[in-house]
């Protein structure tokens, strides 16, 4: 026992500290000690968890927090790449036993979900340009090889044979080193991007900042998780954080982000049944907004906060800050009315979609077009020839049909419950709020699939998150943290339930 526990905390230290120089490595852009420091770090992590080796599936997206890119592959793919190959030569040699964690509906749904994109490609056949360049005909199969990625992913955490107490430590570890190494990536510069976009003459009234998003994010979110409304709202230290995460978010100028805070807040009062915490403080904040508005000081606001706050129909905001947010929905609305009329022909197959390639010849040309200086980047035409409809519905449609938009609405309402449940079954626990970190933010990027700018790329990224919510659940279902959805007890007031009667011997 001591021997496993220090062969761990060895193999912790060693992925710290080569993380922390594989993140310097990347700032830096040292290729090659960073591809030698990374396989060094994967080679001890492996040796260092042995049969915890799918611990990395959790892990590793947490270590890369601070590198800044990994090709065109996500974090969690890479992951895969480790855990799933260790994970099978493990099975062979007998060390690791496989299990399957059954979901039979969504289950079903990822083979229909497979099926569909196999159809979509075997009618519309693609190349990936970085391997095949651009003497092909058709390029974009990069997102059959996510979606291929996403489905190992989902396969890999099927299998994995476990219990709570080890779903309550890797829960634990992976808090740990999401925060060391946010942290990491904050006071190194590689969370912060600045899109600070100038619309005017004054820059200062007219810039949107980015760079605080990723700590908005962070704060906010672990807040809420971690703490009930009233808890924050009563603290004279969690109240000033999480408002200045709230700005944070704010300054970016984009209005998902604070749709994204609506539905984490909502879900989690969901979670934890407290809905009149959120009728309280939503009634709260629109009178603070009122007032503001009222008394002209949200006039005076950064125009990312303002612009942010166009959207609710209470806030007061300056003219350029209501016409950017305009400009900025009318323009979606123009290709959307593209996308539904017949007769400009960017969607041919409604019903089961035109698959993700593009011809080369119309990238080519619309390239050369740019670097002329003849369109512009944000160009209509451009976006809507390339299938990037800012819309996850429509992309849905133009990709996989209307077949595959029923699929996926599908699934994504199975997500949302598994999600749910995994976490109702955490409650209580002190890895609560953990869990809800780790999987609740998932539900806010499945709503606004459907409200802001949505892909099935990213659609691809959902799956691994919930195939890990998947694997909690079922867990929790067998140990019997949870009961059925069909199975339903009577419920008997707390008052009148039988409680065993203590007895005293009588002398």
């Amino acid at each position: 026992m001591f021997a496993q526990t220090a062969k761990i905390i060895m193999g912790a230290l060693c992925i710290l500290v080569l993380a922390l120089l594989l993140g310097s490595s990347a700032s830096e852009g040292k290729e090659t000690p960073l591809m030698l420091l990374g396989g060094i770090a994967v080679l001890a992590s492996i040796v260092a968890l042995g049969k915890k080796v799918w611990w990395l599936l959790l892990l590793f997206p947490a270590i890369a927090i601070p590198i800044p890119g990994l090709g065109f592959l996500p974090k969690s793919a890479v992951a895969m790449m480790i855990v799933l190959p260790s994970m099978l030569a493990l099975g062979a040699m007998g060390k690791f036993k496989f299990t399957w964690h059954w979901l039979p509906l969504m289950d079903l749904l990822m083979v229909l979900l497979l099926a569909l994109l196999v159809q979509a490609y075997v009618r519309n056949p693609a190349d990936i340009a970085m391997f095949s360049g651009l003497d092909t005909e058709y390029i974009g199969g990069k997102e059959y090889v996510l979606f291929i990625f996403s489905f190992l992913s989902y396969i890999a955490y099927s299998m994995i044979p476990t219990n709570m107490d080890e779903m309550r430590k890797v829960l634990r570890y992976t808090f740990i080193v999401i925060l060391a190494f946010t942290l990491f990536g904050i006071l190194s510069g590689q969370l912060e991007n600045n899109d600070a976009v100038e619309e005017g003459v004054d820059a200062m009234q007219t810039e949107r900042y980015g760079r605080f998003v990723g700590v908005g994010s962070f704060l906010t979110t672990w807040l809420l998780c971690r703490y009930s409304l009233t808890q924050i709202t009563l603290s004279v230290w969690r109240l000033p954080l999480f408002l200045f995460g709230v700005a944070g978010l704010l300054l970016s100028g984009f209005r998902e982000k604070l749709l994204g805070l609506v539905i984490i807040c909502c879900f989690v009062s969901w979670i934890r049944r407290r809905f009149i915490e959120v009728v309280i403080a939503g009634g709260a904040a629109c009178f603070v907004l009122v007032f503001l508005s009222t008394s002209g000081v949200m006039k005076e606001m950064p125009f990312g906060i303002q612009r942010s706050l166009a959207i609710l129909p209470i806030v007061e905001v300056t003219r350029e800050a209501k016409e950017s947010a305009e400009e900025s929905s009318e323009w979606r609305q123009i290709m959307w009315a593209w996308a539904w009329d017949d007769r400009e022909g960017y969607i041919t197959n409604r019903m089961w979609g035109d698959g993700f390639r593009l011809k080369v010849s119309d990238v080519k040309n619309e390239s050369e077009m740019i670097f002329r200086g003849k369109i512009a980047y944000g160009d209509l035409e451009l976006f809507a020839r390339a299938g990037q409809w800012h819309s996850g519905p429509i992309e849905c449609i133009n990709r996989i049909g209307y077949v595959g938009l029923v699929v996926c609405s599908l699934l994504m309402i199975a997500m949302v419950v598994v999600i749910f449940r995994a976490c109702r079954a955490m409650l209580g626990l002190k890895e609560d709020y953990i869990a809800m970190y780790m999987l609740v933010p998932s539900v806010s990027y499945i709503a606004l699939w459907y409200l802001s700018a949505g892909t099935l790329q990213k659609f691809s990224a959902f799956i691994p998150t919930v195939a890990f919510a998947k694997l909690l659940y079922c867990t929790a279902l067998k140990e019997g943290y949870l009961t059925p959805l069909w199975r339903r007890e009577r419920y008997v007031p707390l008052m009148i339930r039988e409680e065993p009667v203590a007895t005293f011997p009588v002398s």
